[in-house]
């Protein structure tokens, strides 16, 4: 499986592996929404740290940033760690955070993941 979800005490862990595309983040994200710890997350962290390409555009960034917002009013999540190295992927997690912002969630990205978890333990 080219993606991994764990859910932790206050949220979920996701690390995707390969190339990142549609069909795989809207299947990681199924099974997240549908989790019934989902409910309790305060964040979502997804770790891209051994992804071999992005095949997603900016349309699709969009898209998923209004899923996003309903699916925030199922759960307590108000933050969002990216972790990533990749420029493409960079970018558009920049372009999802403006989006995301707007609806109240703080998006952030990091090139390491121990840098993500402490942000995501400040509350």
């Amino acid at each position: 499986m080219p993606y991994q979800i764990d859910f932790e005490e206050r949220g979920v862990y996701v690390r995707i592996q390969g190339v990142v595309t549609r069909d795989l983040i809207d299947e990681a994200v199924n099974i997240i929404w549908g989790h019934p710890s989902w409910s309790r997350a305060e964040y979502e962290l997804w770790n891209y740290s051994d992804i071999s390409g992005v095949r997603i555009d900016n349309d699709y960034v969009v898209e998923v940033a209004f899923q996003d917002n309903a699916a925030s009013l199922t759960s307590e999540r108000s933050k969002i760690a990216v972790v990533t190295d990749n420029d493409t992927l960079i970018a558009m997690t920049e372009h999802y955070r403006n989006w995301m912002n707007r609806f109240g969630v703080d998006v952030r990205w990091f090139a390491v993941l121990d840098e993500a978890r402490a942000w995501l333990a400040t509350g």
